[in-house]
């Protein structure tokens, strides 16, 4: 079975967990993480044993990576989402997928030219409380 190279971008308490499960799926290949603070994703790079940058182009153009998990703050979901959808990464973004209707639009606009798959988290799914909004 071929691996999914991984990355995260945004190195916050959700990041922890998300780089802990890219870590350890069988189908991934963690490889980098990408955030605005380069003492941080140093911090977070070193920690997981993974490259870091502080450019989405820059990870895309070199690491190799394929798909990200977005964990930056919530009003900021598609300045990240979007240069990693433009750079043909699939993309999962933490709840909410935006804070804003214009910013899914775009999301999913730039999912669709690029050919990449843009999904958002919503772990709560399957409890019986939030079954009858499926």
């Amino acid at each position: 079975m071929r691996k999914v190279r991984t990355a995260v971008i945004g190195y916050g308490k959700v990041a922890h967990c998300h780089a802990q499960a890219l870590k350890n799926l069988p189908e991934s290949e963690f490889v980098a993480v990408c955030g605005r603070n380069i003492s941080k994703v140093n911090e977070f790079a070193e920690k997981y044993n993974v490259k870091g940058y502080t450019s989405i182009e820059d990870m895309a153009a070199k690491s190799g990576v394929e798909a990200v998990v977005v964990c930056t703050p919530h009003p900021v979901h598609a300045e990240s989402a979007i240069p990693a959808l433009r750079a043909g990464l699939h993309v999962l973004v933490e709840k909410p997928l935006s804070t804003s209707l214009a910013d899914c639009d775009a999301m999913i606009k730039e999912a669709e030219e690029n050919g990449v798959i843009l999904g958002g988290i919503c772990q709560r799914r399957f409890y019986t409380p939030v079954q009858g909004c499926y």
